[in-house]
């Protein structure tokens, strides 16, 4: 499996769960990537904690201000709906 790394990104495999899955944790302002390769968020701003959980439902109903911001930036033909 190979993965291109954008600048500014940070990819790092952590290991895998008991169950075998695979842990990835990836830091990235690149919100579509985010959508497609994470199950869980984590929003950080300031090195503060602005929301976390289900990435599915924190990009379906963001009610983080900031978050909202972000995703309002991102055209949203890269988004998934």
């Amino acid at each position: 499996m190979s993965f291109t790394i954008a600048p500014g990104e940070a990819w790092g495999v952590l290991g895998t769960s008991g169950s075998g899955k695979t842990t990835l944790l990836l830091a990235s302002h690149e919100l579509p990537s985010v959508q497609v390769l994470c199950d869980q968020l984590l929003l950080l701003h300031d090195g503060q904690t602005l929301c976390q959980g289900s990435a599915a439902n924190l990009f379906s109903d963001p009610l983080e201000p900031h978050l909202r911001e972000l995703l309002e930036a991102t055209p949203r033909c890269l988004l998934l709906r």
